[in-house]
Parts: C-alpha cells; structure tokens; sequence
C-alpha cells in the first residue's frame, strides 16, 4: 500500500499528486475545506516523494528509512511548519528563516518539503514566503494549504499549482468511522454532522459522545427552558456541537420529509415524528433561526438568554417526544 491509499474521498487530487512525482512544480496549493484531507495527502506527498520504493511507505513497521523519518516527524528535509511558541501565525522573522532554509541543500533525501497553512499566514508573511515561490529553488517543494483561492494573495495563487479538495462523501465518512470501531450509530450521526470533513469526524469519534440537544423533541416549556439551560453550562466548543447537531436533526426533518429514506438520515425516529404534518417552509425558517442563534454565539451573545430565547423561538410540536429524548 502507498501513503495514497490513506487519502479518502480526493480521486482527483490523488491523481494529480501522482501525476506530479516524476517532475514536481516548485509549489502548491491544496485547496478545501478544514479536515477534508489537505495535510494527510501533503504528507502522503512529501513520503512519495523522498520513498526510496517511490510509493510513500505507508506501513511504519516495513517502512524505508526515508518515509520511517518522515513518519516520526524527525526528518531533516521535511516539515509542517508552525510559527514560533507562543504565536498565533508565522511572524516576517519566522518566514525568513522558513525561506533561507529553502535555499539549502538537503540534508539526505531527494527532495526538500514545506507544508504551510495559508491560515498561519498574515499578508506580510506571505510577502515574505513571495520571493521563494517566485524564485524556484530547485530540490525544494512548497505545499500551502488553505481553505480557498480567494483566502491566499494572487500574486503567490498565479505562482502555484492548484489542487482542489472537495468534502468527503457521508457514506465514506461513515464506513471508514465504522471501519476503526466507532458504533454504526454513532458513525451515522457523525457522518451527518461532518459536513464532509472526515478528519473532523476521526477527531470527534475520540471524544465521549455528548447526549444531542433535545429542544426540537421535547413538548413542553418548561422541559425546554431546562434543555436550554443545560446547554448553556456547555463549554463554547461544545454549544457550537450542540448547534451543529440542531441543524443535522432539522435537516433529517427536511431530507425525510421529501424522501422518506431512513437511510438518508441520522436519527430516523426524530425525523419522522417531526416531519409529519409541518411544511418544509416551517423546517427552513428553523434552520434559519438556528444559524442566527449560531452567529450570535460566535459573536459572544450571553449563552444562558440566547439558549432561552431559541428555546421559545423553536417551540416545536412533538409526539412520542419522551421516547424520542431518551
């Protein structure tokens, strides 16, 4: 196996990579959403390229010595690059060093590789890293990373070749959940909430399950008022995963709602009990107010009120909802 066969869901990218082994450009740009695959497959890059089988050694234990290195992150000739301690991004300083490093020889492998987050990059960074991209230095590969062309300077766009990263497919997401030993509900609800992002879904799959927020199951006010409360002691990551999850379960709603597939939803149960009888314009104007509830957040609204007030605003007809909630 290649360290290719580890990058899910990215055909075309993984073509391209393969393509470029033999002549690699000077630089590139992965394109994509966060947690989709970009900096598995820059590794995966980086391994193909320096492997002495060519392939990128994907088993550690019969690994080269080159992609052993690599693997352990003590490889002289290839990095992730972070900024210095205590930095939120690369300052002009770290990028100066990053650039007058490229300019070396490699210490032993066949080529030398930067893998940069564009994220980490303030305009004067990547003036800086500029010169380099303009000013090929031979035996040196770049790889940026970064969310979208519109994100990264045109001037270092124009210099780079492009490679796009789409979000992985739900079910892809789920098998390979299903594949590491996360239960099959467990890897359907995660599937749901990764929007395409299977690295998002390995991460979380690590964490104990919180219960999903129940404010469109429960009947009464008062079990909702407490449902919000609960919600608001949450931690900030934690209530942007409870948003997250409310958009899944209105989405199910809709998605049921038109097809009547349980297969296409996470939580069958919820999605057919609330998407009897209420139009899918009622399910949009939901969504809507959930994401408004989700900005307000992010914004640093008090969590307790605006808990409360998505809670009267939601007020959603339910049957069968204490089954449902448990």
């Amino acid at each position: 196996m290649s360290a290719f066969d580890s990058i899910l869901g990215q055909e075309r990218a993984v073509r391209t990579l393969r393509t470029a082994l033999s002549h690699p450009h000077h630089a590139y740009l992965f394109v994509g959403p966060s947690g989709v695959g970009k900096e598995t497959a820059a590794r995966a890059f980086a391994l193909a390229l320096n492997c002495e089988r060519q392939v990128g050694c994907l088993d550690q234990e019969g690994a080269c010595p080159e992609c052993l290195a690599i693997h352990h992150g003590n490889h002289p000739d290839v990095r992730v690059c972070a900024p210095s301690e205590g930095k939120r991004v690369f300052s002009v300083e770290d990028v100066r060093k990053l650039v007058q490093e490229a300019g070396w020889k490699s210490h032993r492998g066949k080529w030398k590789v930067y893998i940069i987050s564009t994220d980490l990059l303030n305009v004067q960074g990547a003036n800086t890293l500029l010169k380099t991209i303009e000013e090929p230095v031979p035996g040196t590969v770049i790889l940026l990373l970064g969310p979208a062309v519109a994100a990264v300077l045109p001037t270092m766009v124009s210099r780079c070749q492009i490679v796009p990263f789409g979000p992985v497919a739900r079910p892809l997401i789920e098998a390979e959940l299903c594949r590491r030993g996360v239960a099959e509900e467990r890897s359907r609800e995660l599937g749901a909430l990764a929007d395409g992002r299977l690295g998002w879904a390995l991460t979380e799959s690590q964490q104990e399950a919180a219960p999903p927020p129940r404010l469109i199951a429960l009947a009464t006010v008062t079990d909702r008022l407490a449902e919000a409360e609960r919600l608001s002691a949450l931690d900030p990551d934690a209530q942007q995963r409870a948003v997250e999850s409310l958009m899944v379960q209105v989405r199910d709603i809709i998605i049921w709602a038109e097809t009547r597939r349980d297969d296409l939803v996470s939580r069958p149960d919820l999605a057919e009990i609330m998407g009897a009888g209420l139009p899918r314009d009622y399910w949009l104007r939901i969504l809507s107010r959930i994401e408004t509830h989700r900005r307000q957040l992010l914004g640093h609204a008090n969590a307790k009120l605006a808990w409360t007030v998505l809670a009267g605003d939601l007020a959603p007809r339910a049957r069968e909802a204490e089954r449902i909630s448990h």
